[in-house]
């Protein structure tokens, strides 16, 4: 009897000698590069139309598909991509995403799916954002008059039809106009800066064009007489 007959053949023994027994190992996992794209800027744009405005949370999973393009794509990329909004409807549906409280799937059913409430609820702080949802405050069919209240805001007078202001001779929506009028003064000049020379006079009726040119022109016309004087 040879002396080696008493050994057990095991696992071990065969690995200790460098022999795999059983299943492969898996597989390493994949190490993106830092800068290279997991996803591609059509992916992002198919994305993204698909979520937007189905609910609170296809808003919530829409910022969320932002936020991810912003981090994975280059910039030229991620300020082109096709969405079905504004960039400004872009930097608040990334917000949206971004709070801890509104994102929480467990605050869902309580939620409006209106993603201009929603940007407006982000100005709560966290700890308030809770209570209200906890007791009621915060719920589905919450109005941006409602939320105005809970930031300690005064209600937006209230405009008769011929008052309302005009877009291009169409009545702007009162949802656009109360959204507008509840933005700081410093939100509003951003949002203009933000538009630029080109894209006010594409937003601007040409009644209100031609008002603002005769204007600036007015202020330019007394400005050099000062300076003759």
């Amino acid at each position: 009897m040879s002396e080696y007959n008493h050994i057990r053949l095991t696992r071990e023994l065969f690995e200790r000698g460098g022999v795999l027994v059983g299943d492969p190992p898996a597989a390493p996992a994949v190490i993106i590069p830092f800068g290279q794209n997991l996803h591609g800027k059509a992916y992002f744009e198919n994305a993204i139309a698909s979520e937007w405005k189905k609910s609170v949370a296809a808003i919530i999973r829409t910022g969320r598909l932002l936020n991810e393009a912003k981090d994975e794509l280059q910039d030229n990329d991620f300020t082109g991509l096709k969405v079905p909004f504004s960039r400004r409807v872009s930097q608040m549906l990334r917000r949206i995403a971004g709070n801890v409280v509104l994102s929480d799937p467990a605050n869902t059913c309580s939620l409006p799916a209106s993603w201009r409430i929603l940007y407006e609820l982000t100005k709560l702080a966290d700890n308030i954002l809770r209570a209200c949802i906890a007791d009621g405050r915060i719920h589905p069919a919450i109005t941006m008059k409602d939320v105005r209240r809970l930031r300690g805001l005064p209600p937006i007078p209230e405009r008769s039809k011929d008052q309302e202001p005009k877009t291009n001779g169409h009545t702007a929506l009162p949802a656009a106009v109360e959204l507008w009028a509840a933005f700081s003064p410093t939100d509003k000049s951003a949002i203009l800066d933000y538009e630029g020379r080109v894209g006010l006079a594409k937003l601007l009726s040409p009644k209100l064009l031609n008002d603002l040119a005769n204007h600036l022109l007015a202020l330019r016309n007394g400005q050099r007489k000062r300076g003759r004087r």
